[in-house]
């Protein structure tokens, strides 16, 4: 191989002239992406899905009783409530029925117990 100079070339500016033909601001390649700050429903409802158990399940805000609580505003769910309730009060009367029927039977039996042991 032959040594043969490489011819270098340097171009000096001025630093005001540099301003002009440089520019100095950050920029990209691509233009940047907005970002979509709105929140579709369906968006919603998929990162609900995703979150579901990692919502505390109870306490003032972002909670699963918070969203009960708020949504409930609008459904109305006391008004369904009011509904369920006379069933809810006869369930209570039942399970009370019950109890006083198996006292008596236990009762019965420690009779009927009780009368063989003396016979």
């Amino acid at each position: 191989m032959a040594n043969n100079p490489v011819p270098v070339r340097k171009t000096v500016y001025n630093k005001d002239h540099i301003n002009k033909v440089v520019k100095r601001e950050f920029t990209t390649f691509t233009q940047p992406v907005p970002e979509n700050t709105e929140l579709s429903i369906e968006d919603f409802f998929a990162l609900y899905e995703e979150l579901f158990y990692e919502i505390p399940i109870n306490g003032d805000a972002g909670t699963h009783e918070y969203l009960v609580k708020r949504s409930s505003e609008l459904y109305k769910l006391d008004e369904e409530t009011q509904d369920i309730q006379p069933l809810l009060d006869e369930i209570t009367n039942l399970r009370a029925q019950i109890l006083d029927n198996e006292t008596e039977i236990i009762a019965l039996q420690e009779q009927v117990a009780s009368q063989n042991v003396e016979n």
